[in-house]
């Protein structure tokens, strides 16, 4: 009755904010909101000498981690180099270093260490890394939903 009454109708109370393209992409994308604003003659310097040290923290500790996960090492580099350029487009911190852990290659590692075949160990082990976005997606959707439940 309420909905009746202010003239509006259910569907337009609960309707999303609409955004252009530009502010879609920019909500998914950050990088595209920032880097226009982006001083290169007063950054650039440090965000070189950042990267440098990223690297070299980053590409023998990937190297070593696929070793474990028994993949061979150019599959640690792939990791090393994509794993930052993503984050760069998609995150918004500016002081989250991304890897992978540790923890994460030992367990992958021993279930990959059975099997015998090297393309069918790499791919197991991107089906596996598939899965568990999968699943770290769905409890965070949970998430999202309990919280927008508790606000009506």
């Amino acid at each position: 009755m309420a909905c009746q009454l202010t003239g509006h109708r259910e569907s337009e109370r609960f309707a999303l904010p609409k955004r252009t393209w530009r502010q879609q992409l920019q909500h998914y994308a950050p990088i595209f909101r920032w880097l226009p604003h982006y001083d290169v003659a007063r950054d650039l310097k440090f965000d070189v000498v950042a990267g440098i040290t990223v690297a070299m923290m980053l590409i023998p500790q990937e190297v070593s981690l696929s070793t474990i996960m028994n993949v061979p090492a150019h599959h640690g580099l792939y990791t090393a180099a994509t794993a930052p350029l993503v984050y760069a487009i998609f995150g918004s911190s500016t002081v989250l270093s991304v890897s992978s852990g540790s923890e994460v290659s030992l367990l992958v590692g021993t279930i990959l260490e059975d099997i015998d075949d090297e393309d069918e160990r790499v791919a197991t082990g991107i089906m596996m890394a598939f899965l568990s976005g999968c699943i770290q997606l769905s409890v965070v959707s949970i998430l999202i939903a309990i919280k927008s439940l508790r606000k009506l």
